[in-house]
């Protein structure tokens, strides 16, 4: 992994764009519960809701081998955070299994957003949240993150969500440069 985009995952200010107590508020996430970050990058917002919240797991789901192996190098000693190397295509997660699932600047990059949703249809329990955060494609937030052009529009996300079978779907615009938007495995 290069030292930039290392540097840009590790980057303490992201916590100020995207606070981890509002994944933890808008997951609803409380102790015990097992989590799914799909995108994970570093594992560097695993890593800080692991120490907001002592008791829940954290399955942390990448393609890239160099990212997967960053999480087992900085955060090996912690049995809360599982680094997972995917295809992208099939989660290497037991069906129904998982409590709330969130990913982080990851939408906008899928070739293929239908089997991001149907492979969260699958780990999620019944009734449990999903979190799908991306960066605000509106000019005003283009100061950091992604130029205009790579950016999805929130509706965009709204639509393929509703259309698979997500329910209870609503629109945050708590944070700075992004969008989040929240829906429940129904």
């Amino acid at each position: 992994m290069n030292a930039e985009k290392k540097q840009k995952l590790n980057n303490p200010e992201r916590f100020e764009w995207i606070p981890p107590k509002d994944i933890c508020r808008l997951l609803n996430l409380s102790e015990g519960m097992r989590i799914l970050d799909v995108g994970a990058g570093t594992g560097y917002y695993a890593q800080r809701l692991t120490e907001t919240m002592k008791s829940i797991t954290i399955e942390c789901l990448d393609t890239d081998p160099a990212m997967v192996s960053e999480i087992e190098n900085y955060y090996g000693d912690n049995a809360r955070i599982h680094p997972l190397l995917t295809d992208g295509v099939s989660y290497p997660i037991e069906d129904s299994s998982i409590d709330a699932a969130y990913s982080i600047a990851l939408f906008h990059e899928l070739n293929e957003t239908q089997r991001f949703v149907s492979e969260h249809k699958r780990v999620l329990k019944p009734g449990a949240p999903l979190l799908v955060i991306d960066w605000e494609k509106i000019l005003e937030s283009t100061t950091r993150g992604p130029s205009l052009e790579y950016r999805i529009e929130t509706e965009r996300v709204v639509n393929v969500l509703e259309e698979s079978g997500f329910k209870n779907v609503t629109v945050h615009r708590d944070f700075i440069y992004h969008f989040g938007v929240r829906c429940e495995n129904i």
